[in-house]
């Protein structure tokens, strides 16, 4: 039975890069999978953040793994509101491997394209990043789950360095609806968000008046999501939900001293960024090709 989980850290996750992404965890090593699906986020929120409105959207998706750990896969956001367009595209391509029986370890590359449609530009706040690398370890206990990432990203002058730590506990149910044909998978998870917001502060310097230069953001505590994803399988077919709960750290850009701003002014340029916790939820249905 192919097991899959759709995370997102990431929004994978982590882009979660995320989107979250699919991940499979096989019963048979000698398995290769090409799962198409589809999924529905109510937000869109990215390493923690998200902007004030709300951007619910739904996301279609291609995905290999080999059984080497070799794994690629392409995704395709499109907006529902408030306009109802294609806004990013994501390729990611990785290799995940065991380094002992408790130790997982990986290493991957995600190239972000963006619509280069004017009226999408205000819902892009990640836009100035178009590359990440990342490298992540995961231990694996009877208790808890610790996959610890450190994602590198970069583009148009800017880069960032963002330290997202996922702790969860698996709860599995073979076969509880029929004979040999289905799973059932829980794992509440929390996931913890250092690193840097130079992303943030940008996409504020773009959209705010008057403010032609910002300073670099400090590493530092970004904020804390709880989730709740609940994954069924049946034959071919992967049912996931999920809800999230988003804790936010507030951040208010800063400005070189040359640089004079009313506090009404910063006060409406840091409004554009919410930091006020936020459910949301996510659901996907996918199909295993192969």
């Amino acid at each position: 039975m192919i097991f899959l989980i759709v995370h997102c850290a990431l929004y994978i996750v982590h882009p979660c890069f995320a989107q979250e992404h699919l991940k499979k965890e096989e019963d048979n090593s000698d398995d290769r999978s090409l799962i198409v699906s589809t999924e529905y986020a109510s937000d869109r929120v990215v390493y923690g953040r998200k902007l004030s409105t709300a951007l619910p959207n739904i996301a279609p998706s291609l995905s290999y793994e080999a059984p080497s750990g070799f794994y690629t896969n392409l995704t395709i956001y499109r907006l529902l509101q408030p306009v109802q367009k294609i806004y990013e595209t994501d390729w990611n391509t990785g290799w995940d491997f065991t380094v002992t029986k408790k130790l997982k370890a990986g290493v991957g590359y995600t190239r972000f394209f963006y619509s280069k449609d004017t009226s999408l530009q205000q819902f892009q706040f990640r836009s100035t990043l178009v590359n990440q690398f990342e490298l992540n370890l995961t231990l694996e206990t009877k208790v808890i789950t610790a996959k610890l990432y450190f994602d590198y990203l970069f583009g148009s002058g800017s880069s960032d360095v963002i330290l997202p730590l996922d702790l969860s506990h698996k709860f599995k149910f073979e076969n509880p609806f029929t004979e040999d044909n289905d799973e059932l998978l829980i794992e509440p998870t929390a996931s913890i968000y250092l690193g840097t917001n130079n992303y943030v502060s940008l996409y504020k310097k773009g959209r705010g008046k008057g403010v032609s230069e910002v300073n670099n953001t400090k590493f530092g505590y970004q904020g804390i999501e709880f989730a709740l994803p609940v994954e069924y399988d049946i034959g071919k077919f992967i049912f996931t939900a999920s809800g999230h709960y988003n804790i936010p750290q507030a951040q208010s850009i800063s400005v070189p001293s040359k640089i004079h701003l009313s506090q009404s002014a910063l006060d409406q340029i840091n409004s554009l960024t919410t930091s006020t916790p936020t459910f949301y939820f996510t659901f996907s249905v996918g199909f295993s090709i192969i």
